[in-house]
């Protein structure tokens, strides 16, 4: 069996904060559900795009989902 090894360099990025993450969903109310009562999360204004979405903020973070078109990519079940 085959474990990987610690190494002690250091990776070419660094990843300091993220501004905002993407989540591309099936049902915008269910996922506005979890999200705001499930995790307390604050739903926060969003910008009129020709998709339906809806932005939520998480500390430092926004989380943006946006509701499975043709030109999205697929929906992951996470909730």
């Amino acid at each position: 069996m085959n474990t990987p090894q610690a190494t002690s360099q250091v990776a070419p990025i660094s990843v300091r904060s993220l501004d905002h993450v993407t989540i591309v969903v099936k049902d915008l109310a269910a996922s506005r559900t979890f999200y705001v009562d499930a995790l307390g999360m604050q739903e926060v204004p969003r910008p009129d795009f020709s998709f339906a979405g809806l932005w939520f903020q998480a500390g430092e973070t926004q989380i943006h989902l946006i509701l499975e078109h043709e030109g999205s990519g697929l929906s992951l079940i996470h909730i």
